[in-house]
C-alpha cells in the first residue's frame, strides 16, 4: 500500500513538472510573439508617438558633466560636432534592457553617422562603474537629479532621442532594440531622418 502511494506522488511529481514545463515555454513562446506584434506596430507609428509623449518639441539647453573625466559639456558644444546628435537615456541600477540595447548605441557610435552621446541620472560612481563593465566608449553625462529627464517627460529607460542642429527632435524611441532585426529597423529609421539611404 505504501508502495502505491509512493509510485503515485512520484507520478503526480512528474505531471507537476511536465505541466510547468509546458506553461513556461508557453510562455516563453507568447512573450517573443508579442514583442513581435507590438514591437512591429510600434516600428511604423514610433516616431510620432513617442515624440508627442515629450512635453518638449525643441531639445533643452544644458551644461553637464562628463563622467569619465569631469569635463563640462554644453549641448552647443554636442551640436557643433555634427548635423545630427543621438541622446540616449539610461538607468544603469535599473534598467536590464539597458545592458542589452547599448550593442546598438556603441555600434551607432563606431559608424560615426551621428554624435552619439549618453546622459545618467543616477550617481556618477554607479554610472562610471557600469560604463566601464560594459566597455562603452560613447561619452556618458551626468544629468544631476534628472533636470533634463523631468524636464523632457521622460518616465522610463532606455530613450533614444535623436536631434539636429537647430535642436528638433526628430526621434523619440522608448522601444527596447533587444534583437538584431530591431536593431536594423531603428538604423534605418535613422537613416531616413538624417537623410542618408
Amino acid at each position: 500500500m505504501s508502495e502505491q502511494k509512493f509510485l503515485n506522488k512520484t507520478n503526480l511529481l512528474y505531471l507537476l513538472i511536465i505541466i510547468l514545463c509546458i506553461s513556461n515555454i508557453s510562455l516563453i513562446f507568447r512573450i517573443r510573439l508579442q514583442h513581435k506584434i507590438i514591437g512591429d506596430l510600434k516600428y511604423k507609428y514610433l516616431s510620432q508617438q513617442s515624440r508627442d509623449k515629450l512635453r518638449l518639441k525643441k531639445f533643452p539647453d544644458f551644461q553637464m558633466k562628463e563622467i569619465k573625466e569631469g569635463k563640462i559639456f554644453s549641448l552647443n558644444t554636442i551640436l557643433s560636432q555634427k548635423s545630427h546628435t543621438l541622446f540616449v537615456f539610461f538607468s544603469p541600477s535599473d534598467c536590464g534592457a539597458c545592458l542589452f540595447e547599448r550593442i546598438l548605441w556603441q555600434d551607432i557610435y563606431n559608424k560615426g553617422i551621428v554624435n552619439v552621446v549618453g546622459i545618467s541620472s543616477h550617481n556618477i560612481r554607479e554610472s562610471k562603474k557600469w560604463v566601464n563593465q560594459t566597455k562603452l566608449s560613447i561619452p556618458i553625462l551626468y544629468d544631476e537629479n534628472g533636470k533634463l529627464r523631468k524636464l523632457l517627460g521622460i518616465k522610463r529607460t532606455p530613450i533614444k532621442i535623436l536631434i539636429d542642429q537647430q535642436r528638433n527632435i526628430l526621434i523619440a524611441d522608448d522601444s527596447v532594440r533587444l534583437y538584431k532585426n530591431t536593431r536594423k529597423d531603428f538604423l534605418n529609421l535613422l537613416y531616413r531622418k538624417i537623410g542618408r539611404k
